[in-house]
């Protein structure tokens, strides 16, 4: 480990209850984490961790590494665990797709809601107007209310989620909503929530958010004693809300600079979060200098710490003949790129669901021919028009399937659908390069990488420069989008001279180009940090953007920073003896390991002990075992002078130093052994073995 991965093991050690890790591309944080676990482990047999991440693929790869030591789970996972289960059938069995109309039935929206609004004009006088509500707006209205009281911390939907003024298309405008309409629309938006509520209701669609809201109301204590968050800046506001009042130690570990799912609800909470101390990881294992300085070049203006390229191997920026992966930023262009590789025969694979477009085409050529697709997602569609109609509704809130929906009816479908039939015939998992997204390649690395042309132009010096991209005014008024849409800062003359030909010297006018979102340069970084050793990319003079007041976060990092050398850092001696004596726990902490290599001997065990319940409870027996010629701190534990397997390695050197010479018996539990399909399980044992200071 790095001087500043054993400072976060030291910091820990020294009692610090909130801590942050900040840890940039590479340098290995969930390695940190792992041995964090561990060596809460050691230090505590009674000790129970839980590794939580919001990526399954993420929990999925550490889950193994930390098995014997704490559990690793997904935040819906946990939520499921704590309060989902009972709400698992109406996830699988509730409708999957449904149209405003229907919603509209359901909530028993009989009619338009009519309404008169009173105003006055600039004499005086007084006027009232009369509107309608349709139905399909109404139930669109209120199924957004309660999607986003789903997200959000409150405990009750109240007015705050309508909006005082609504928009009722082109010919009307924007008007004011009534009080006793807001009324109206919060009791609607009540009965849609208690009906998703109900265990035996499978009227309308249940999503995860919905168990994820029902979860947080529960007050729920997470059961652990240390939690450790890794990827902590895709936290949502309800699993950062939990954490956050949990009692027990809590690491949160993240990049914040890979913050890249707000568009989904996320919060950053590695800007968001206090902590007691914040440590940074910054020598990253991935790459070394020559793709540390792309890196750099968007780290900077997001007013970031520079990445240590510290990787044994040399990384280069070239170009790359056969990439190991293409990095786009969008389906669309990913899904272009793929259709000509299949035409030219080049092998590629990639991580999106081929096997799900090929159905969503093949649904769709059925529906242009006026046929009913098999397509659950269309069955609710009889023709094209139909669908087209759907997609162009603005009442209807975007979501995945409708954003890329649109994105393959952009492609001619027969041509599409060819393309999909002969990757499918010739795509191996494993052969050619991987075509990928900036954000389905987080957390993954690759030798050799191409980050394709699809990402925004991130400074006015970059060749791909299109003129729809800058403006000429006088002043910078009225040229402040939201953060969504990025931000215009003017060039200087003297940034680009090449940009002001043909314009004045004098005078008033000025030249302003719009800056990507945040979190658009956080995906650039993101895809260019996923190479090792090859890397080609499209951005050009990222490092000298003009914008950094406006991309940069100000607050300061550094005032509760932590020095790795304020704490000791390689001294190991004596720290198993300080640790106390041997004892027995009130639950089976420890899993004892090898016993795949006795079953036998546990076999005759059990051959013996009465059966309680799914377990057999023996009285086992741990001792130092000196020569083990494969390990010199073994202990090996027995039951009836039978050897039933040894004490983790990882766990022996602590308890074999409580142990000294002498022999330690302790209640253990034998588990498994149950017959499956005539074939017997395999055999376990725990043991209630405890050491440390609680």
């Amino acid at each position: 480990m790095t001087q500043e991965q054993q400072a976060v093991l030291d910091v820990s050690r020294a009692g610090v209850r909130r801590l942050k890790v900040e840890a940039l591309a590479g340098t290995g944080k969930t390695t940190t984490l792992v041995e964090l676990a561990k060596d809460l482990k050691v230090r505590r047999s009674r000790q129970r961790t839980l590794y939580v991440a919001f990526n399954r693929f993420v929990v999925e790869d550490v889950a193994s590494k930390v098995s014997r030591f704490a559990d690793a789970m997904t935040v819906n996972s946990l939520a499921l665990r704590m309060v989902g289960r009972e709400y698992q059938a109406k996830l699988a069995e509730g409708p999957k797709r449904m149209s405003l109309r229907q919603a509209a039935d359901l909530l028993g929206i009989d009619g338009s809601l009519v309404f008169t609004v009173e105003s006055e004009d600039a004499g005086g006088a007084a006027s009232a107007g009369t509107f309608v509500l349709e139905r399909e707006k109404t139930a669109s209205l209120v199924s957004s209310a309660v999607l986003r009281f789903c997200r959000s911390l409150d405990r009750e939907i109240d007015g705050s989620y309508f909006d005082s003024s609504i928009n009722l298309g082109p010919r009307t405008g924007t008007v004011p909503v009534p009080d006793e309409v807001t009324r109206v629309l919060v009791a609607y938006a009540r009965d849609y929530w208690a009906d998703l509520c109900d265990l035996d209701s499978r009227r309308f669609r249940f999503r995860h958010e919905h168990y994820m809201k029902m979860w947080h109301l529960s007050d729920p204590v997470i059961p652990y004693d240390t939690v450790l968050f890794d990827e902590a800046q895709d936290a949502d506001p309800l699993m950062r809300d939990v954490v956050e009042r949990h009692d027990g130690e809590v690491v949160w570990c993240g990049d914040r600079y890979q913050a890249i799912y707000g568009w989904r609800g996320a919060v950053n909470a590695m800007e968001e979060v206090k902590a007691d101390r914040t440590l940074f990881l910054t020598k990253s294992f991935r790459f070394s200098s020559a793709v540390a300085d792309v890196a750099n070049g968007f780290l900077s203006p997001l007013g970031g710490r520079p990445v240590d390229g510290a990787a044994m191997h040399e990384s280069v920026v070239v170009s790359v003949t056969t990439p190991d992966a293409e990095i786009f930023r969008t389906n669309q262009g990913l899904i272009e790129h793929f259709m000509v590789m299949a035409r030219t025969g080049v092998p590629v694979r990639t991580d999106v669901d081929l096997a799900e477009i090929e159905r969503l085409v093949a649904g769709l050529v059925l529906l242009r021919q006026g046929r009913r697709p098999a397509h659950p997602d269309l069955a609710e569609f009889r023709t094209m028009f139909e669908l087209n109609e759907w997609l162009a509704d603005s009442m209807v809130e975007d979501d995945e399937f409708r954003v890329s929906l649109r994105k393959v009816l952009r492609h001619d479908l027969d041509e599409l659908s060819e393309a999909l039939r002969l990757a499918r015939d010739s795509q191996n998992e494993t052969i050619g390069r991987l075509l990928t997204t900036a954000h389905k390649s987080k957390g993954l690395g690759f030798d050799r990488v191409v980050v394709h042309e699809d990402f925004p132009v991130f400074s006015p010096k970059d060749p791909r420069l299109h003129p729809t991209d800058l403006r000429w005014a006088e002043t910078s008024e009225g040229l402040a989008p939201g953060w969504q849409g990025g931000a215009f800062v003017e060039v200087p003359r003297d940034y680009a001279p090449e940009l002001f030909v043909n314009r004045p010297q004098g005078g008033k006018l000025r030249l302003w180009w719009r800056c990507p979102p945040r979190e658009e340069w956080q995906l650039a970084y993101v895809a260019v940090t996923r190479a090792q050793r090859e890397l080609v990319h499209p951005f050009t003079d990222v490092d000298q953007v003009i914008c950094r007041a406006f991309l940069s976060n100000e607050r300061e990092l550094l005032a509760d920073v932590v020095d790795a050398e304020q704490f000791d850092v390689t001294t190991e001696t004596g720290r198993a003896a300080r640790l106390g004596a041997l004892s027995w726990s009130e639950e089976p902490d420890v899993k004892v390991a090898g016993t795949s290599f006795c079953q036998e001997n546990i076999a005759q065990v059990v051959a013996g002990t009465v059966k309680q319940d799914d377990w057999w409870l023996v009285m086992a027996a741990v001792e130092r075992e000196p020569g083990n010629k494969f390990d010199l701190n073994a202990v090996v534990v027995t039951v009836g002078g039978l050897k039933v397997g040894y004490i983790p390695k990882e766990l022996a050197v602590t308890v074999g130093a409580s142990l000294g010479e002498e022999r330690f018996e302790v209640p253990g539990f034998v588990v498994g052994g149950y017959l499956h399909n005539g074939k017997r399980a395999p055999f376990g044992v725990r043991l209630c073995l405890a050491w440390g200071v609680y």
